[in-house]
């Protein structure tokens, strides 16, 4: 099946924020040659893999508003500003794309969401007292630090935004 990409028209079947090419082109200049050497049926599904991890994590984060209400994904936006300039409403910002080829190449390797167990507690009496330990408290999903900083201007509550303070 070849992969639909969002190419700023707010296509209602999109798969992925960056072609496989693009994904080439960023991971080849970044020498990861594992990406550079995988099927495209495989590079295809990683990057769909991608954009949904990007989709749960992000979509209610991002700047501005969807274009069309019907759009798959996420981007393209109106209203959406970072760094003072308005982005153009019919397009995928490259940070997108960039985070979007970023993580193919981790889902390739690894879960990207992966499900978190449940909460372990353990209790000890002594006497009077029962102390619980809950073990699993902070669990987390994994962090990719160096998409969080790609996506970060593009995110309500990124930089970028500009902060209003009270004199």
């Amino acid at each position: 099946m070849s992969l639909i990409v969002e190419n700023g028209a707010g296509l209602n079947n999109a798969e992925s924020y960056c072609s496989v090419a693009f994904a080439d082109a960023y991971q080849s200049a970044r020498g990861n040659a594992t990406w550079v050497d995988l099927d495209e049926e495989v590079k295809e599904q990683c990057l769909r893999r991608a954009t949904d991890h990007i989709e749960q994590q992000y979509s209610e984060s991002f700047k501005g508003c969807r274009v069309k209400i019907a759009q798959a994904l996420s981007w393209p936006r109106y209203d959406a500003i970072v760094n003072g300039f308005t982005l153009d409403s019919n397009v995928v910002p490259v940070a997108v794309a960039n985070a979007c080829a970023e993580y193919a190449a981790r889902a390739f390797t690894e879960t990207l969401s992966p499900d978190l167990e449940g909460q372990l507690v353990t209790e000890k009496t002594i006497g009077p007292i029962t102390l619980r330990y809950d073990t699993a408290s902070g669990q987390r999903s994994k962090t990719y630090q160096s998409v969080q900083n790609m996506l970060a201007p593009y995110l309500s509550g990124g930089r970028g935004n500009v902060k209003l303070m009270r004199g």
